[in-house]
């Protein structure tokens, strides 16, 4: 399969990668070892921030960001996107463009040869490369799944850091958290920090520390973060405590990784510059709040355990009116399991398909998954449409579920109708 020409615009790209590898998900780093050594990216890192988890990796990866690139050259690397693949690479806080992403995958497959690599492993390999370019010095790499075999794991990290350990992707990882923590302890190198802010770790995820000769750093030992009636208080391992203001759209558990990491490596800035640097933190999709006469909330939450942590958000946050939920999902998640959780703190909910995309839940999928108990309607834009006719000023929408379902909503005209009042 021939590869785009030169100049072919970035979608072109993406399609033609998507079709490159016959498995859509193919872990394994000696495919992508081999390419990222003809390109020399691996030979004389800068400063890698490696970060894991179940939940929670997107919010602390953007967090290194906002506390770093005021002093230093930052490349972030996250995945997956809401609305623009340009998302998923930033360089110095400014989305890499078209042309810069296009440059980067002429550089990946003029140097892959005959070695077939999937999407991710593509893209990850891009974003190295203009990482590499740029000679930043600073790379923040968010793991896309895991953490042993996948892609990122193929740059040496100095500092590894894993958010929480819950269920998901089993397929590939296992049916247990002790199982799946051992896989996302895979990033860890020896004589080096592996940092924790699972506040109930598998034995598994020290036990791979100490079997790999990395430095064990976990939540409420070595660091932690209280809240109390004077706001939030970070505890370092050198002794030091910060005084720091509340951020709605940080977890404080994630933020204090985010500060233990950086104490490791000497860059941890005074409370005053933390608070005035993460000030207004919203990461979108991410319990994003959208003003409007009927308020939305967009959370990407795709597992049992953010479902979790939404429904519980949503409980301490009550409103005069109804809380209504569209939720559309990935087929191989626990659907069953996420709405069930979901449902206790909301007032109506709708399911919604996602016909095109890969691995998507189709409406008839989800009546099945969920024994036909809730409506369900055949895309996102049909979701948004039946709640719109059925909420009231005062009322509130909740859209969540998966990537993909909270981007097509982020993109529909219908969102307007929200933010207005006027009923479709």
């Amino acid at each position: 399969m021939s590869a785009p020409e030169a100049g072919a615009p970035l979608q072109t790209w993406l399609d033609w990668q998507s079709r490159l590898h016959p498995r859509e998900i193919d872990l394994g780093l000696d495919r992508v070892r081999a390419v990222a050594d003809r390109l020399g990216l691996l030979d004389e890192t800068p400063l890698v921030f490696s970060v894991g988890g179940t939940n929670g990796k997107g919010s602390a990866a953007h967090t290194l960001e906002r506390l770093l690139s005021d002093d230093l050259n930052v490349g972030l690397y996250t995945s997956p996107y809401l609305i623009r693949y340009n998302e998923r690479v930033r360089l110095n806080a400014h989305e890499a463009t078209d042309s810069q992403l296009c440059e980067a995958f002429q550089a990946v497959e003029q140097a892959r040869g005959d070695t077939s690599l999937t999407y991710f492993e593509f893209g990850t390999l891009a974003a190295l490369w203009l990482f590499r370019q740029a000679a930043l010095d600073v790379w923040i790499l968010e793991v896309g799944m895991g953490g042993r075999l996948d892609a990122v794991n193929v740059v040496d990290a100095d500092v590894a850091m894993i958010t929480s350990i819950d269920l998901d992707h089993m397929r590939w990882l296992g049916n247990t958290r002790s199982t799946i923590a051992r896989e996302k302890a895979g990033i860890l190198r020896g004589g080096r920090p592996l940092l924790c802010a699972d506040r109930d770790p598998p034995e598994s995820l020290p036990a791979a520390a100490r079997a790999g000769g990395a430095t064990w750093l976990a939540i409420g030992t070595a660091f932690d973060l209280t809240v109390d009636a004077d706001g939030w208080l970070w505890h370092g391992m050198s002794g030091r405590s910060l005084r720091l203001d509340p951020v709605a759209g940080l977890l404080p558990d994630n933020l204090a990784l985010v500060l233990a990491a950086l104490e490791q490596v000497g860059r941890l800035p005074e409370a005053a510059t933390i608070n005035e640097r993460v000030s207004g933190f919203s990461l979108p999709g991410r319990r994003q709040m959208l003003d409007g006469v009927i308020p939305v909330v967009l959370d990407v939450c795709h597992n049992p355990a953010a479902a979790k942590v939404l429904s519980q958000w949503l409980r301490e946050r009550p409103i005069s009116g109804s809380t209504h939920a569209i939720v559309g999902m990935l087929s191989d998640k626990a659907v069953s399991e996420c709405v069930d959780l979901l449902q206790s703190s909301v007032d109506s909910l709708t399911l919604a398909g996602l016909p095109d995309v890969d691995r998507g839940a189709s409406a008839d999928w989800l009546r099945q998954a969920t024994a036909d108990r809730w409506p369900c309607c055949e895309t996102v834009d049909a979701a948004l449409a039946r709640v719109r006719a059925r909420c009231e000023p005062g009322d509130r929408l909740v859209i969540c579920g998966s990537f993909h379902t909270v981007g097509a909503a982020m993109q529909s005209d219908l969102m307007k109708a929200f933010q207005t009042g006027v009923k479709t």
